[in-house]
This record gives structure tokens, sequence and C-alpha cells, in this order.
């Protein structure tokens, strides 16, 4: 249930606050440019299926961190120490993800999935503390 609630919640986001600024943001930029923009339908909704899978699919990854740390594979302190290194893999899938190449949408991949990494460590850290609360309680 955690990943379809966080997919859909990726989704939402996309349609109600980037789909429409991005949009915005396209029309803008070729109309100061000369460009005619013309999106048929089948763009159209080709170009809002691809933000709505990439954001559904970015929002899965404090599930995704979740699941490595409660397999055994990285301890809780991992997403910290690495911080870094995630923030730069962040921005390369957000230019990745983004069908249009331009890097504010990448931007509006990657802010959010930093955030949800910041979400995830944090609730892996707080968990951590509380196993070892725990722990030092019983006999």
């Amino acid at each position: 249930m955690p990943a379809v609630g966080l997919f859909i919640v990726g989704c939402i986001f996309s349609y109600n606050y980037v789909i429409p600024y991005i949009l915005d943001f396209l029309y803008r930029y070729g109309e100061s440019a000369g460009l005619v923009t013309f999106l048929n339908v089948m763009d159209f909704v080709s170009f809002v299926l691809q933000f709505l899978l990439a954001f559904g699919l970015s929002f899965q990854l404090p599930l995704v961190m979740y699941a490595v740390t409660g397999a055994g594979i990285v301890e809780s302190d991992f997403w910290r120490k690495n911080i870094r290194y995630a923030i730069v893999i962040i921005v390369i899938f957000g230019a990745a993800v983004t069908p249009d190449g331009s890097g504010v949408t990448m931007w509006f991949v990657a802010g959010p999935m930093i955030g949800l990494y910041l979400a995830g460590m944090v609730i892996l850290e707080h968990k951590k503390t509380k196993n070892e609360r725990l722990n030092a309680k019983s006999p």
C-alpha cells in the first residue's frame, strides 16, 4: 500500500503543480524565441504521461531506502554519510527522466526527490534510535 500511495502522491504533485508550470514555461519560452508552439493531442498525452510516470517512480525513493535498510544491505547511517553522492545521482536521474530536456524540469524532479531522500533518511535514523532504546531497556 505505501508504494501505491507514494506513486499516487507523485502523480498528483506532478499533475497539479509541475505540468501546468512546465507547459506555461515552455509556451512562454517558445513565444520569446519567436517559435510557433504546437502540440498535437498524442504529443501532449505522451508528454503528460511521461511526467506522471517519472514523478510516480521518483516518489518511491523513501520506500526503496526503507527496504534496503530493512533487508540489512546498508545501515541507516549510510544514507547520511553518502548524501553528496545521492544528490548528484538524483540530479542525473532528474535529467534522464524528464522528456523535454530543459534544466527547469530536471529540478522539478530532483527537488522533491532530494526532499524525499532527506525525509527517508530522518525516518530511518529515528527508527534506529527507537530500536536502540528498546534494546537497551530489555533485560
